[in-house]
């Protein structure tokens, strides 16, 4: 198994931010960045405490190095259950057909800084197929570390887009 754990400052409220990321363009929108090929999202359910968002993805899937191969793809379900209140969630993803072997979880928190906030992600990947598993879920967590950083960006650019 591999963790991480990475953070951001974005240059907008959090209250804005809590807004966008519980919205299906903003997990589409996000999926794509991270390299889905596709990315359909929907939010599943949403109160005035929870919003759980549901997105189905095509990824290029790995080789036995880890290494991307847009070749052959990797269907996956991600689910974020977002709790308002608290401006935290908890999310998983399910491979398709590899629901056994592989396991990807964790939270996102956003934590207020007057008018500015910073974005927490963290998470556990284990991939249970021998001699390759760990190679592979260093390459993944590898992946999620050098995009993490565009988030804000991103974040910002449709923050500002939404005004």
């Amino acid at each position: 198994m591999k963790s991480y754990k990475i953070s951001i400052d974005v240059n907008a409220k959090a209250e804005d931010v809590l807004g966008l990321v519980t919205t299906a363009e903003w997990a589409e929108k996000e999926a794509r960045a991270d390299g889905a090929l596709s990315a359909k999202a929907r939010i599943e359910k949403k109160d005035d405490n929870f919003v759980t968002l549901v997105v189905d993805r095509e990824d290029p899937g790995r080789g036995p190095k880890g290494v991307k191969d847009t070749k052959n793809r990797e269907k996956s379900v991600l689910t974020s259950t977002w709790d308002i209140k608290n401006m935290n969630s908890k999310w998983n993803v399910r491979t398709i057909g590899k629901e056994k072997l592989v396991k990807v979880c964790g939270t996102s928190k956003i934590e207020p800084r007057g008018d500015k906030c910073r974005y927490y992600d963290q998470g556990e990947v284990s991939i249970s197929i021998p001699i390759i598993g760990d190679i592979v879920a260093r390459a993944v967590v590898s992946d999620i570390e050098k995009a993490f950083p565009g988030k804000k960006g991103l974040m910002e650019e449709s923050l500002k887009s939404r005004a």
